[in-house]
């Protein structure tokens, strides 16, 4: 009835208020059927001056909703602008703000959308409205890279509405603790990035693991840093994670004797196809994690990697140390005697000596030859200090067992009441 109305009065009574009225009661329905492109061509037929104050208001309001939907965000700023200073005290001044704010983000003028929603955040609305505009300001502030302010208005808003939606508060969390990361406040962060993870795991769960294993890198936590990496493998996430904050993961987990641990967060930063493209110190803890680990077989490609480019003497001599072990343990004995005897051609000093004549005791132990047993394990036993808790009552303990199995059991039970006097908390392997 309206298109047939038009059709018959539109060109003859272009200026007469009823055409215009109709005018907006067709965009109006065009509106609500989800046609915004249809509604915007008949707006702009619209002349607001011959309408009703009362069908002024809606054409203006309804106008810019329909400009926003076929992104024309400055034509929605004119309609809005003027809807607010016309109407100031229309129950829809409130939204009418908002959606200006919105509109002057869309048209690229984010200072002037900051200021409506400041003017938002301090009038006495609805909260959701309030709520949209600290979030929307926040992260225009990100955007701007001015992000003192973005932190404000996160926390502000997480201060203001404890009881937001969990989607709201994650959000709010995670782009706060990112700020906070960004702007070297890493110890405030954390909080907030493990709230943000908890608060919605699917969106945020991720970057959030991100953050805080930057953050506990920076803070130089290494348990929380090493949980994160671990994470990070269950979650299909480490590459988000820099080599050198695993490698000091690595080195971290090796240090408190997670093998394992250690192992695994190295294999993630050693690259297997291009070896020499990895520095040559994790190709040699790689290889001392699996080692220490009983994995001698997984071991050995890692050893030989860090070989093949070791250039210092003393750090070879350490290398076939523990290649000659790894051997020993796969009872893979002359190839290990003959590496351990290539070690010590390079007359390695302190605990490389001890270990690998410690190496060669134990394959003639293997190869039931304890005499050359004892006279290795002497030798070590002699130049060792007694201050070497660890390694000190090891060789004791190897060398009463071999001075028994040659049938000398006065001097073993020398070297076991040695052992036990100055070692009392000391247990063999296996006990």
């Amino acid at each position: 009835q309206v298109d047939a109305f038009l059709q018959l009065y539109q060109k003859s009574r272009p200026r007469d208020p009823k055409i215009h009225s109709a005018l907006l009661m067709k965009a109006e329905t065009l509106l609500s059927d989800k046609k915004a492109a249809d509604a915007a061509k008949v707006y702009n037929e619209i002349d607001g001056s011959l309408l009703s104050r009362e069908n002024r208001k809606g054409y203006l309001y309804n106008r810019a909703r329909c400009q926003l939907l076929s992104e024309d965000p400055q034509g929605a700023v004119r309609s809005l602008s003027d809807f607010i200073t016309t109407f100031p005290d229309d129950k829809r001044a409130g939204s009418a703000l908002l959606l200006r704010a919105g509109a002057y983000r869309d048209a690229g003028e984010p200072s002037k959308a900051l200021a409506d929603y400041d003017k938002i955040r301090g009038k006495e609305t609805d909260d959701e409205s309030r709520m949209l505009a600290f979030l929307e300001s926040a992260d225009i502030c990100k955007q701007e890279g001015k992000l003192d302010d973005m932190i404000t208005r996160y926390r502000t808003f997480l201060e203001t509405f404890p009881k937001a939606s969990d989607a709201r508060k994650a959000k709010a969390n995670y782009w706060l603790a990112w700020g906070l990361v960004k702007t070297e406040k890493v110890k405030d962060a954390v909080p907030y990035a493990e709230a943000a993870r908890k608060l919605d795991a699917k969106t945020y769960g991720k970057n959030a693991g991100t953050l805080l294993a930057l953050a506990n890198w920076a803070l130089q936590n290494p348990e929380a840093v090493c949980a994160e990496v671990d994470r990070a493998i269950e979650e299909s996430n480490v590459t988000s994670l820099p080599d050198q904050l695993i490698s000091w993961a690595a080195m971290q987990a090796f240090s408190a004797n997670r093998f394992e641990q250690a192992a695994r967060f190295y294999d993630l930063v050693a690259d297997q196809d291009d070896p020499r493209t990895t520095p040559k110190d994790i190709w040699r803890n790689f290889g001392k994690s699996r080692l220490a680990a009983g994995k001698a077989e997984a071991a050995l490609p890692a050893i030989e990697n860090a070989l093949a480019v070791e250039d210092n003497i003393g750090w070879k001599a350490d290398g076939l140390l523990d290649k000659a072990t790894a051997l020993k343990m796969l009872d893979r004995l002359d190839e290990a005697f003959k590496v351990a005897e290539e070690c010590q051609a390079l007359r390695p000093e302190g605990r490389v000596n001890a270990g690998i004549r410690i190496v060669k005791s134990d394959i003639h132990m293997k190869r039931n030859n304890p005499d050359e047993a004892v006279q290795d394990l002497i030798a070590v036993a002699t130049f060792l200090s007694d201050d070497d808790r660890q390694l000190k009552p090891e060789v004791l303990w190897k060398l009463e067992q071999a001075l028994r199995k040659k049938g000398d059991g006065v001097d073993a039970d020398k070297y076991r009441d040695q052992r036990m006097t100055k070692y009392p908390n000391w247990k063999p392997p296996g006990t």
